[in-house]
């Protein structure tokens, strides 16, 4: 950035500083600090700019150095590596502190910026390597198909924002027009307020669900006991039906799982995974068009070995189906297929959970009946079939009956 662009004031107050700098008390030195601060931040940083948190960053007075060390994320590198080391032997420990988080947070930052960087250049690596295998023509149409899945993910995932920031927009301006007008209707902007709080909440769900949606699968995946996993989802489910307008006493879950099953798993991913199918099987309950389900609220969770060395979860509901229509939709496990979203849901929860089955060797399978319920069939790979086949026979103590209780 260019010095025309620097504030007059600012200038004065370096030419004062120069001159004399007792001619500015501490307080006001510490003003122009924090001022130099959202300027830089701004409209970037200049040459001005440097020499000014230059000369106030040798300030006698800690406060004034504080500040400095505050501003010090906007630099450009140069500037920001001869300040950060000049601070970082300050002998105030606010300010020594102050520098050391900054620090921190530029090496994180850093740090993600260069895994970003190896993460492309591996999808780059991928595609040479495609190409050398299946010919240019297989890798330059699997990256055609690459960029519109990931156009696709965009567009939808921009729209559902836009539906989520809309609101919003709307309630803090009609919250300022109300003050604006002279006289607040106090109940109404304690309304206005609340909207606001719980769009925000929903906002940060979403951005929640998206990161889940993008995690990678390269973690160390232990042997877990799937009956370990289930317990821990359905307490999980729980602990969310409690913070929505569901209440958790009026659906019983029962879920019966060998203790023996295991499986190496990437333990947060496959709960997660199980946390969203719970949560939607316990949440069809009262989607049904506004009418309350007739008959029983239950969730039956079961899980059986299956041929290849495939373990199967089912999640079971005896709520009131998913119309063709919508179930063909979910079936594709794409975003934007949401039932849920007037009652909360972000529309990542399925795909994210195909996601994280699909990670592990596995799959889900939706099979659904208007009136009779759902049944969702969650598989991963279970490490070798002798294991399985082992696991799968009783002994002993590990039969257990099953467990029934409200979520």
């Amino acid at each position: 950035m260019t010095s025309d662009r620097f504030p007059p004031i600012l200038f004065e107050a370096l030419a004062a500083l120069r001159a004399k700098r007792d001619s500015i008390s501490w307080p006001q030195r510490q003003q122009i600090a924090a001022e130099l601060g959202k300027h830089i931040a701004d409209d970037g940083p200049s040459d001005v700019a440097a020499t000014l948190a230059n000369v106030l960053a040798a300030d006698p007075q800690p406060e004034v150095r504080k500040e400095v060390a505050d501003l010090l994320p906007y630099l450009p590198e140069d500037a920001f590596l001869a300040l950060a080391a000049k601070l970082e032997q300050d002998p105030n420990a606010f300010v020594r502190s102050a520098v050391a988080k900054v620090i921190a947070r530029r090496q994180k930052t850093a740090k993600r910026q260069q895994q970003s960087r190896r993460e492309l250049s591996k999808v780059e690596s991928s595609f040479a390597a495609m190409a050398k295998i299946h010919g240019p023509l297989a890798a330059e149409k699997a990256r055609k198909l690459a960029d519109e899945q990931y156009e696709t993910l965009v567009r939808t995932t921009l729209h559902d924002l836009k539906n989520i920031v809309s609101p919003i927009s709307i309630n803090t301006s009609t919250l300022l027009k109300q003050f604006s007008d002279g006289k607040p209707n106090a109940a109404r902007c304690v309304e206005l307020i609340g909207d606001v709080q719980r769009q925000l909440a929903y906002l940060e769900s979403f951005m929640l669900e998206m990161r889940n949606y993008a995690q990678t699968s390269n973690a160390d995946r232990p042997r877990c006991r799937i009956a370990d996993l289930v317990t821990e989802a359905v307490n999980m489910t729980r602990d969310l039906l409690q913070k929505s307008k569901i209440d958790p006493e009026s659906i019983t879950v029962i879920h019966a799982i060998p203790p023996h099953l295991t499986a190496p798993v990437i333990r947060h991913q496959v709960v997660m995974a199980l946390i969203h199918l719970i949560k939607n099987a316990c949440e069809c309950f009262d989607l049904n068009q506004g009418r309350p389900h007739k008959g029983p609220r239950e969730v039956h969770i079961t899980a059986e070995p299956q041929p290849g060395g495939v373990l199967a979860i089912g999640i079971r509901d005896t709520g009131p189906g998913i119309p063709p229509k919508h179930l063909a939709e979910l079936r594709e496990f794409s975003l934007g297929h949401s039932r849920k979203k007037e009652h909360g849901g972000t529309g990542f929860g399925l795909p994210t959970a195909y996601r994280f089955a699909t990670a592990h060797g596995g799959s889900i399978a939706i099979d659904s009946h208007l009136g009779k319920g759902t049944l969702v069939l969650f598989t991963l790979k279970s490490g070798d079939d002798d294991a399985v086949a082992t696991a799968s026979e009783p002994n002993g103590d590990d039969d257990q009956p099953p467990t029934g209780e409200s979520v």
